[in-house]
């Protein structure tokens, strides 16, 4: 799945979840976990997201903190497989 389709998919997960964000604030390279639109249980809903979207299960040997960072570190490390 290219970004350019992928990254709009996420971010409207991410505001339908986070209805007080403003979407303009949730891009590609915003810190998902310190800006406070994810938290653990919103990871799990993410992931389970991901994988219907991709139809792919995710590599969870990869899942910490930084490869669910930002949107841009969730396709790298789970979608484009460069990290």
């Amino acid at each position: 799945m290219v970004k350019e389709i992928f990254y709009p998919q996420i971010i409207s997960f991410l505001k339908e979840k986070n209805p007080e964000c403003k979407e303009e604030l949730i891009l590609p390279s915003t810190n998902l976990i310190y800006g406070g639109i994810l938290d653990s249980f919103a990871v799990v809903e993410l992931i389970i997201f991901i994988e219907k979207i991709t139809n792919k299960q995710l590599d969870v040997d990869k899942l910490n903190t930084k490869s669910i960072e930002t949107i841009e570190n969730i396709y790298n490390y789970f979608i484009n497989n460069s990290k």
